[in-house]
């Protein structure tokens, strides 16, 4: 892999997803990766760190999001390093709630989420494109009260819904994330302030105190 990515690097730009498992302690170990980059001269343009989300299969990886100090720690190792760390603000979204992407899965089936088996819920087919109604009704998400009144809603919107259904039977149903997104929302909207004090300060338009 890293091979290929020799191959690329300086030609398109290269993002690379790190996935940690939240419940092991090897993502200490991300050091090795930037190691290896950096001894190869691959030009990263940016590292998006994510966990691994629990799926439906029996698996090890089901810890999902876990301490988030975790993540705090692999974004600043990459940062030290000077690698780019992808600095988005936090979206909790569901990729089905994202009407920009589609999903096409090996048969051709247009399914709302990456995660799902063949073809199940799918809404189209690539030959006969996105069955809209079918697609509407799919979609139709189910928000309780405390949703629809809750600031974070267009941020959340109700989370991952293969862990509603994987947890909840209900595919339309809510996964809630309050607690981890209110926390990566603050500590985003911090680190924007210092990076724009910053700024200012290094160009000098600071206003002086009189």
């Amino acid at each position: 892999m890293l091979g290929n990515l020799e191959l690329i690097s300086g030609r398109v730009p290269v993002i690379i997803e790190y996935q940690y498992d939240a419940a092991a302690d090897d993502y200490r170990r991300i050091g090795e990766m930037i190691a290896d980059f950096e001894r190869r001269d691959i030009q990263i343009a940016g590292i998006e760190v994510t966990p691994i989300l629990p799926r439906r299969q029996d698996n090890h990886f089901n810890a999902g999001f876990g301490d988030l100090t975790i993540l705090h720690w692999i974004n600043a190792v990459i940062e030290d390093a000077g690698f780019p760390a992808e600095r988005s603000a936090p979206l909790f979204a569901c990729i089905a709630d994202q009407k920009a992407y589609h999903v096409y899965d090996v048969d051709g089936s247009i399914i709302p989420c990456p995660s799902l088996q063949l073809g199940e819920r799918a809404y189209g087919h690539v030959t006969t494109g996105i069955d809209y109604v079918a697609e509407t009704q799919l979609l139709e998400r189910r928000f309780p009260e405390e949703c629809r009144t809750c600031a974070l809603l267009p941020t959340c919107m109700g989370g991952c819904r293969l862990r509603a259904d994987m947890e909840n039977g209900d595919f339309n149903g809510v996964i809630c994330n309050r607690d981890h997104l209110e926390t990566e929302l603050k500590r985003y909207m911090r680190q924007k302030a210092k990076d724009e004090l910053e700024r200012r300060d290094a160009c000098g338009d600071l206003p002086v105190d009189e």
